[in-house]
C-alpha cells in the first residue's frame, strides 16, 4: 500500500491511497485491502483507529492496482456531563423525547470532527430532496430550466447561468400546468421568455420528456432541489451554512448516546439481536440471516445500545 496523499483537517482525515494487486491479493478482497489500508493509515499517522470511515472513489489502474480516496474520522475525546434528571421545558418544544436528547448533548464536552457534521448535513439534504421531489410545480420549474439550457445550447442563446434562471423562473409563473403532460400548452410559458420559435421550444421540452425517463433518481432530486433554491433565493453552500448548528447538535447526539451506553455498561445480548434481525427482516421482506450478512451483526448491536442509551436519558428526563 502506498498513501499518495493525506490532509488531516478539524478531526477528519482524506487520504488517497494506491492498493497494489499484492496488497488486494493478501487482504482477500478490494473490500478488505481497503480495510488494512485504513488501520495502516490511523497507524502511520499514530491515531487511533478511524471512524465513520467512507471510500468516496475507486479506481482500476492498468497494472491491476486500486487507487483509492477514502475519508474518515479521528476519534475524539467525549467528556460526559449530566444525563440523567435533565430538565425540558415542554411547553417550548414538539417532541419530549428530542428536547430530552437535546439538552443532555449539550451538556458533554466533545469537539466533532467537520466530517461528521458534513455527514448529517449529507442526510438532510436527501431528506430535503425527497420531500421536494413530490412537488409538481417545483418538478415544473426544473423542467423548464432544463428546456431553457438545451435551448441555450443547441441555438447559442448565450445566455450565462443567471439568466437561464431568471427566464425559467419567469415561464414557471407563466405556466399554468402542472407537469409536461400537454406539451404544446408548456411551450406556450416560454411566450415573451425567450425570443425562439415555437418548433424549437416543443422539440426542446420533448427532448427533456424524453431524457426525464432515463435520468436517475438522485439527478432529478438535484435538479428540484436547485429549483427550489432558486425560489427561496439561496446556494446550496448556504442551505448547507444555515443546517451546521443542527446538525452538529446531532452529532452530539451520537457521542452522547456512544458515551451513555459505556458509562452505563450497555450490551446487546444474543436473543436481543436477534430479535432486532427478525423485525428487520419482516420489515424487508428478507431472511434474518440475509439481513444479518447485510447491515452487520455489529451495526444491529450499536442500534440495540444506542436504543437502550437513549431510553435512560428520556425516562430520567424531567419537566421545567
Amino acid at each position: 500500500m502506498t498513501i499518495t496523499n493525506c490532509k488531516i483537517d478539524r478531526g477528519s482525515v482524506y487520504a488517497d491511497i494506491l492498493l497494489a494487486p499484492a496488497d488486494i491479493a493478501a487482504a482477500g478482497s478490494p473490500q478488505e485491502a481497503v480495510k488494512t489500508a485504513l488501520a495502516a493509515l490511523a497507524q502511520e499517522n499514530g491515531l487511533a483507529p478511524l471512524i465513520y470511515t467512507r471510500v468516496t472513489a475507486m479506481d482500476a489502474q492498468p497494472d491491476g492496482s486500486l487507487a483509492v480516496s477514502l475519508e474518515g474520522a479521528i476519534p475524539p475525546e467525549v467528556i460526559l456531563g449530566p444525563y440523567l434528571g435533565v430538565e425540558v421545558d415542554i411547553g417550548h418544544c414538539e417532541d419530549f423525547e428530542d428536547a430530552a436528547l437535546h439538552a443532555a448533548a449539550k451538556n458533554l464536552r466533545v469537539v466533532v470532527p467537520e466530517l461528521v457534521i458534513q455527514r448529517k448535513i449529507d442526510t438532510a439534504l436527501l431528506e430535503k430532496e425527497s420531500e421536494l421531489l413530490k412537488s409538481l410545480s417545483l418538478n415544473t420549474l426544473a423542467d423548464i430550466r432544463a428546456i431553457i439550457a438545451d435551448l441555450n445550447d443547441a441555438l447559442d442563446l448565450g445566455l450565462d447561468d443567471e439568466e437561464m434562471w431568471a427566464k425559467a423562473l419567469k415561464a414557471a409563473e407563466n405556466y399554468i400546468g402542472m407537469g409536461m403532460q400537454d406539451i404544446g400548452a408548456f411551450a406556450q410559458s416560454f411566450d415573451g421568455v425567450l425570443d425562439v420559435d415555437a418548433q424549437d421550444i416543443v422539440r426542446a421540452a420533448e427532448r427533456r420528456a424524453y431524457a426525464r425517463g432515463g435520468l436517475p433518481a438522485e439527478r432529478i432530486a438535484e435538479d428540484v432541489f436547485d429549483a427550489w433554491l432558486r425560489t427561496e433565493g439561496k446556494t446550496r453552500e448556504a442551505w448547507r451554512a444555515e443546517q451546521r448548528e443542527y446538525a452538529e447538535l446531532l452529532s452530539r447526539v451520537d457521542f452522547l448516546l456512544a458515551a451513555v451506553a459505556d458509562e452505563e455498561g450497555i450490551t446487546a445480548e444474543d436473543d436481543e439481536l436477534e430479535r432486532a434481525a427478525r423485525d428487520l427482516a419482516a420489515q424487508y421482506q428478507m431472511s434474518v440471516d440475509d439481513v444479518i450478512a447485510a447491515v452487520g451483526a455489529d451495526a444491529i448491536r450499536h442500534h440495540i445500545r444506542m436504543t437502550k442509551a437513549n431510553q435512560i436519558i428520556v425516562e430520567n428526563a424531567r419537566n421545567k
